[in-house]
């Protein structure tokens, strides 16, 4: 059993506890004079010890708990991160493009520019410059005045060592 079963094994496992807790709850308060009441009521008893003795033997790792407790705490107000930021526009010099994947879907090629898809004739987020050539290793961009930059693909190892 890998670490991914294991947890939904307990997550599983925690939901039917509180669920037949819930229903044993209210079938307490109810308190009817229902003979099959009481039947249900040692039934769901009985479910809920058997999902605690099988929870009981699930036996997480530190790294499955340090990943539990994680999840459980708080979270980031957006998990979108801004990925235009750094360039600038104008007359000024730009001051980074990133090209980080390469498409082709039949005859249609896209580039992905500092995190954004891009097709040929397409302008760059926040600049003047113009996808003018989309290639597997390379992608060229114009801007007004003749400015070209080619920018070469950045591959993983490439990108784990840039700061």
């Amino acid at each position: 059993m890998n670490k991914r079963e294991r947890i939904l094994l307990v997550v599983m496992s925690v939901a039917l506890v509180a669920g037949g807790l819930s229903v044993v709850s209210d079938l307490s308060k109810r308190k009817s004079g229902k003979a099959g009441s009481r039947a249900v009521d040692l039934g769901v008893r009985a479910f809920a010890d058997t999902q605690r003795a099988a929870l009981a033997a699930v036996r997480l790792t530190p790294g499955e708990k340090s990943a539990l407790d994680r999840a459980a705490g708080t979270w980031a107000e957006s998990p979108f991160i801004d990925r235009v930021g750094g360039i600038r526009t104008g007359e000024g010099a730009v001051s980074e493009f990133r090209y980080t994947g390469f498409m082709q879907f039949g005859e249609s090629r896209l580039a992905i520019v500092n995190g954004r898809e891009y097709r040929t004739g397409e302008t760059i987020t926040a600049t003047d410059f113009i996808v003018e050539t989309i290639e597997p290793n390379q992608v060229i961009l114009v801007a007004g005045k003749g400015r070209r930059v080619t920018i070469p693909l950045q591959t993983a190892n490439a990108r784990r060592n840039t700061p």
